[in-house]
């Protein structure tokens, strides 16, 4: 989710990741949800990650508790102004990569990614970008966030 971290409820060294997962925890342990724990692999190697239920009463308790440990991390959601400059920004960025021969899709509309609330990729093919058949990839992304930004 698009938002700003606007000083909340972090223990000391918390980054905002682990505080909203640990706040979204707490509150779905007090609804007493059942999950399951997997372990995908991160930057830090794997990690537990709570996997709860599809039904839909346990998913929509399970975003709400997320919106709770966002606000309670201090982050707000953006305004429709700043998603537009963040949406404006990612198409720019993803404009110049494309140019540098990258196949990066199609850009969503911005009347989408508002809608959205900014929680949609801003073109179809990011996670394919940087695969090790693209070792230039990451330089490539910092020189058109540069001349972009």
């Amino acid at each position: 989710m698009p938002a700003q971290a606007a000083g909340g409820a972090l223990l000391p060294g918390e980054s905002i990741n682990d505080a909203l997962e640990r706040l979204t925890n707490a509150c779905m342990d007090v609804l007493g949800y059942p999950y399951t724990i997997t372990y995908p692999v991160g930057d830090n190697g794997p990690f537990a990650f709570r996997v709860y239920s599809a039904d839909p009463v346990v998913q929509a308790r399970h975003r709400e508790c997320l919106d709770r440990a966002a606000l309670g991390a201090g982050i707000r959601k953006l305004s429709a102004l700043e998603l537009e400059e963040n949406w404006r920004f990612q198409t720019a960025v993803w404009t110049c990569i494309a140019g540098k021969g990258y196949d990066v899709g199609t850009p969503v509309s911005l009347e989408e990614f508002i809608a959205a609330g900014g929680v949609v990729d801003v073109v179809s093919k990011v996670n394919n970008f940087g695969g090790l058949d693209q070792p230039n990839a990451g330089a490539d992304m910092q020189a058109c966030e540069a001349e972009v930004g």
